[in-house]
């Protein structure tokens, strides 16, 4: 992961999307640290106060406080893989529960954080089929909130 960091930072992109690529990289770190540990994440450690903005924080606690919700969600898009939650690898899952939150928020046009969703697996993940995997239940999270986003007509609050 210290090499992904890496590729981040040196990257060629314009230093506002590398820091967001960066933060949203150690966030899904956080995250798939909470899932190796089966812990809760400990929204109020240092770390994670000194590491991540007031907003990120609030992804972060928006993630705590629904990962049940969110789960639930992406299992219903699991069935047509044969799939349960519980046997994804935790670092998919960080990933796909990250992206599913961002997607929810509607900051960005979901095809915008699955192809950021995409980037970051590519470097982190080396099965092209588990990649494939997240664009997949990615795509399927983004159409379910942007139906009913256009079915509410509303916008920058999570749906779930």
């Amino acid at each position: 992961m210290r090499l992904h960091m890496e590729k981040i930072i040196n990257s060629e992109l314009p230093s506002i999307y590398r820091d967001k690529r960066l933060s949203r990289f150690l966030m899904i770190c956080e995250i798939y640290k909470w899932y190796l540990s089966e812990s809760n994440l400990d929204i109020n450690d240092d770390f994670v106060n000194q590491a991540f903005s007031l907003e990120e924080n609030k992804v972060l606690k928006l993630i705590l406080k629904n990962k049940t919700k969110f789960e639930n969600l992406i299992s219903k898009f699991l069935k047509s893989n044969s799939l349960k939650w519980e046997q994804i690898l935790p670092l998919i899952k960080a990933i796909i529960l990250f992206f599913s939150v961002q997607i929810s928020l509607q900051d960005l046009d979901g095809p915008v954080l699955i192809s950021e969703a995409l980037e970051i697996s590519k470097d982190l993940i080396y099965e092209k089929k588990e990649v494939a995997f997240i664009n997949a239940i990615l795509d399927k999270i983004s159409k379910f909130f942007k139906e009913l986003n256009d079915y509410k007509g509303n916008k920058k609050e999570s749906k779930i």
